[in-house]
């Protein structure tokens, strides 16, 4: 995918949303997470669908396992389905990687 057919992509999505046009949306949606799952997954969030936002997170941490980042953005999107330990999960895992629950390292005991 080109950077404008991505972009072209999320524009119909985005109007698909406003017509309430929400299972198209989702496939297109779909579609962009299967090619960029660590950026649209964004999309999928904002957009209210955390079911899809989660499994695409899931896809991203898969994809790369150290990257505290997806595993933060996969608690917020478990935690917006009221999936309380399974963002505990996440979030203890992006914790083992960075020492610190935010995902940021601790500074340095000085």
């Amino acid at each position: 995918m080109t950077e404008n057919s991505i972009s072209s992509d999320r524009n119909r999505a985005d109007a698909l949303i406003r017509e309430g046009r929400y299972e198209e949306a989702i496939e297109i949606y779909r579609r962009l997470t299967e090619a960029r799952p660590e950026e649209d997954s964004h999309l999928l969030t904002r957009e209210g669908f955390h079911p899809l936002a989660s499994e695409a997170f899931t896809k991203a941490v898969a994809a790369e396992p150290e990257n505290p980042r997806f595993l933060l953005h996969l608690a917020a999107s478990y935690t917006a389905r009221d999936l309380v330990d399974l963002a505990a999960a996440a979030l203890r895992r992006a914790e083992v990687l960075t020492g610190s629950a935010f995902g940021k390292p601790r500074p340095a005991a000085g």
